[in-house]
């Protein structure tokens, strides 16, 4: 399948900063009722002119996220030929995100679709080479799946390797997307053992950082999940935090205590 959510992932979220409190913790429409089918498309129609506002600005994963728009119909109107254009003129720019994106129109031809994904590990591979950490995990995936590239579980684990060593560089200077992807290596145990303790102090760095995905997760790391001590208190400033940042995500689905 195509890598567009590895673009989400990498993209590190909706992290607005901005509402107030009283706005945080205001209640949604009903679930499935008019009003909030109404207020999510506005939602994916206000995404959809960010996503081409920043491709404008030259933030190529913001152009593969509007050609993945495109393609479904998902706050804007369906235009499959459009964006399929604007994918492969994204892989000839040498974005793997965009080679996976032209992939995904030839699920049902196994050769054209294997061939996409080889144009993808090849810019993936650079990007890697360059120190990004999120082409680095996208080509361990690949080699797990066996994708446009051989199957192979000690290249997989070689680029889980790369990718932890350049999150935790690019933590260290202050990149927030990459103090998240540092924290579920060490969730997951990808590329490294799996250190709980670690991992939340990573989450903690990417909350600092108005990582909203970081709020969320340490918070769970606090509520004693995913191998994490229960500390209240943690738990709820986190959850308070994510909730304020992203109040779509977090604040439906925590309850302040």
């Amino acid at each position: 399948m195509v890598g567009a959510a590895a673009v989400l992932i990498a993209l590190g979220g909706c992290n607005s900063g901005k509402d107030s409190d009283a706005q945080a913790r205001r209640p949604g429409p009903r679930v499935g009722s008019p009003e909030q089918k109404a207020a999510n498309a506005a939602k994916d129609r206000d995404a959809y002119a960010e996503f081409e506002t920043k491709c404008d600005a030259g933030m190529v994963s913001y152009c593969v996220l509007a050609a993945l728009s495109q393609k479904n119909g998902v706050g804007t109107a369906k235009n499959p030929a459009q964006a399929r254009r604007r994918a492969e003129q994204l892989c000839e720019r040498d974005v793997g995100a965009g080679c996976e994106l032209v992939a995904s129109f030839h699920e049902d031809d196994e050769k054209t679709y294997d061939a996409w994904h080889a144009k993808a590990a090849g810019a993936f591979t650079r990007r890697c080479d360059a120190g990004d950490g999120g082409a680095c995990e996208r080509l361990a995936d690949l080699h797990k799946m066996g994708i446009g590239v051989a199957k192979d579980k000690q290249r997989m684990a070689e680029f889980h390797r790369k990718a932890l060593k350049a999150y935790e560089r690019a933590c260290a200077k202050g990149e927030h997307r990459d103090c998240y992807g540092a924290a579920m290596a060490y969730k997951n145990a990808k590329g490294v053992a799996k250190n709980p303790a670690k991992a939340v102090r990573y989450l903690e760095r990417a909350c600092a950082l108005d990582n909203s995905f970081g709020c969320i997760m340490a918070a769970e790391f606090h509520a004693g999940r995913h191998g994490g001590a229960k500390d209240k208190a943690k738990r709820n400033y986190y959850d308070y935090r994510g909730c304020l940042l992203a109040p779509q995500v977090a604040c439906s689905r925590t309850k302040m205590e």
